[in-house]
């Protein structure tokens, strides 16, 4: 494929044959009907509909980002759930493609994982108002999800980034990991998944960045926060603003005041463990802003 795609002629006859097969494949798994023969219809594609999406994606450095996007990616971009047996291949393989293992990431890859995030966004499971909502089912969405949060390979040391143990390159990542987190970080499958690239990335991780972040998933927890009940997040989270903490020392006033305000937080959703750590040494004579313990209990 790189081949052809240095060939004009080709590159052309290439451009047309992935639209045709966007376009039929986007037919074919997403209808404009519905009949008892749409399970049958989908699982018969399911394995085309993955490949394809690997194939874009592997495509997508060749061609320009306006066709890419608009015309390969947007007829997957409904809330349609058959879109994501495109989206989930397609995600995975620009984030393994094209951010870890690329040693420069091509123009235009993170505006094609903003497209995936929007969709993201609009799916029934993120509506806070909805039944159990925030809860990540099937296969497609979780994956697609971990890629979007730069988690979907654990480690492997052939890489550019990242998986290979160095983090150097992380504020690349870093705008799209905010805007998933910003909205849909209360979900406790996504919150999961965001701890998860903190903890791999260690001390490497911008304690401003991961405050404000962590700040935002907490203020947005409560009325999902059952969902929480009998996880590891509050723990998970506390055990990274004690490293961050310590590996930042001395902190400025504004990171020690902010994360204080995560630690109150977590104390609310019952952490001892975030009790403890307010009287640790490095927020000693820091001047809070945040709610002191008697202000918790008043409330």
């Amino acid at each position: 494929m790189e081949a052809w795609c240095q060939s004009p002629q080709l590159k052309e006859l290439f451009r047309l044959a992935l639209k045709q097969w966007v376009a039929w494949t986007a037919e074919k798994v997403m209808p404009p009907w519905s009949d008892h023969r749409q399970d049958r219809r989908v699982a018969e594609t399911m394995e085309w509909a993955h490949a394809l999406g690997d194939l874009v994606a592997r495509a997508a450095p060749f061609f320009e980002l306006e066709f890419v996007r608009e015309v390969l990616l947007r007829p997957f971009l409904s809330k349609d759930e058959e879109g994501l047996l495109f989206l989930a291949p397609f995600g995975t393989a620009i984030v393994c493609r094209h951010v870890l293992d690329a040693p420069v990431v091509p123009a235009g890859t993170f505006e094609l994982l903003d497209a995936c995030v929007e969709r993201v966004f609009i799916d029934r499971a993120f509506n806070p108002n909805s039944h159990r909502a925030g809860e990540v089912h099937g296969s497609e969405m979780p994956r697609l999800i971990r890629a979007l949060l730069f988690v979907n390979v654990e480690r492997a040391d052939g890489a550019a980034r990242f998986v290979n143990g160095k983090w150097d390159e992380l504020p690349l990542i870093l705008p799209t990991v905010a805007k998933v987190v910003s909205r849909i970080g209360w979900s406790s499958f996504v919150a999961d998944c965001y701890l998860t690239l903190c903890e791999r990335a260690g001390v490497a991780f911008p304690i401003d960045a991961f405050a404000e972040q962590a700040g935002t998933i907490l203020t947005q927890v409560n009325p999902v926060r059952n969902s929480w009940s009998g996880t590891l997040i509050p723990a998970r989270l506390a055990a990274i603003v004690q490293r961050l903490a310590a590996a930042n020392f001395p902190l400025t006033q504004d990171a020690a005041q902010q994360l204080l305000r995560i630690l109150d937080e977590l104390i609310d959703l019952g952490d001892r463990r975030s009790a403890a750590l307010e009287q640790d040494e490095t927020f000693k004579n820091v001047q809070r802003t945040s709610r002191r313990p008697e202000e918790r209990q008043a409330s």
